[in-house]
């Protein structure tokens, strides 16, 4: 676009505005940057997306550069060189924005005991919603990967599905995420007696009654449960049975009410969980993908999405 002299002079002043917006809000676990792309995102933020969308001219070759309308041989060697930065920088944002954006906001919502949860299965030594991101990115690679680029949380998913073999045609986020639940229910289910089930049922229809204020029929819990259009406090119910099993095998104790419920009545109802909860994880290798901790994170991080979705914003408060 050719501007006037006029028009450039109303522009530079619109640049201005936005260069003066100096502390871009990221809405990411800021130790997922280098330092210093850290600073360039925070400093610029601002100014690169009201580029991108538009709402500033480009007037410099550096900046048609930047907006990949410009080929570098026009633009001097100093700006070409600070100009790149700028590029790789906004690159690995809107890359990790596109990638765990949605799951921060979720994390942005919980409370501190959701927080502590998920701090609990990562094993980390601190309880902060900062640190959930990477350590889930830490667990999702195995040797080979270590020193590739970041893995999305699509990515982990689909780690999960191929290590489960799990035959779902969905590319839903969520519905991957109960799909997972469902597998560890159902294998957990499979090894429990008839008069087993009864009593779990019992379990989880008496949390029902007293947390969930349905009615759930003696005989349809599990079906109910293991149904792929399950919604709303269901999922709450088979992310804390699912996980009561799993969380026995990897010798951990969770802090939230329908798991400790849950958890207890298992260890009474069929002794020690490990027989049960042995043949939920295969064997992996040491320098295998951390499946006993992205695992359970996934299927907590299910009932967060249930419980924070627009859907149900107002009922889980």
């Amino acid at each position: 676009m050719n501007l006037n002299k006029e028009d450039i002079k109303i522009e530079k002043a619109k640049h201005k505005i936005f260069l003066a917006q100096d502390n871009f809000d990221i809405k990411l676990p800021n130790s997922l940057f280098f330092s210093e792309y850290l600073k360039i995102i925070k400093k610029f933020g601002y100014w690169f997306l009201a580029l991108e969308n538009g709402d500033l001219q480009p007037l410099t070759p550096g900046q048609y550069y930047f907006l990949g309308r410009e080929y570098a041989t026009s633009i001097s060697y100093y700006e070409l060189r600070k100009v790149i930065k700028y590029k790789l920088a906004w690159g690995k944002y809107k890359k990790y924005k596109k990638d765990w954006g949605d799951l921060y906001l979720i994390l942005c919502q919980c409370n501190n005991e959701e927080i502590e949860t998920l701090s609990k299965i990562l094993k980390l030594k601190s309880v902060s919603k900062e640190n959930i991101i990477p350590e889930l990115i830490s667990n999702s690679k195995n040797l080979l990967e270590f020193f590739d680029d970041h893995p999305s949380y699509n990515d982990i998913l689909y780690k999960i599905k191929v290590k489960l073999k799990l035959d779902t045609k969905t590319i839903e986020i969520s519905q991957i995420e109960k799909s997972i639940a469902i597998k560890f229910l159902e294998q957990a289910l499979s090894r429990m007696t008839e008069e087993q089930k009864i009593k779990f049922e019992k379990e989880i229809i008496e949390i029902v009654n007293i947390e969930g204020g349905l009615k759930y029929k003696v005989g349809t819990v599990f079906t109910t449960l293991t149904a792929a259009q399950i919604s709303g406090f269901g999922v709450y119910l088979l992310a804390s049975s699912s996980l009561s099993f799993i969380t026995g095998a990897i010798g951990l104790t969770l802090p939230f009410a329908a798991y400790t419920a849950l958890s207890s009545a298992i260890s009474v109802i069929i002794g020690p969980v490990g027989w049960i909860g042995a043949g939920l994880f295969t064997l992996w290798k040491i320098n295998d993908v951390n499946f006993s901790k992205i695992i359970p994170s996934v299927i907590y991080i299910s009932w967060l999405r249930e419980k924070y979705s627009k859907e149900n914003s107002n009922n889980f408060q």
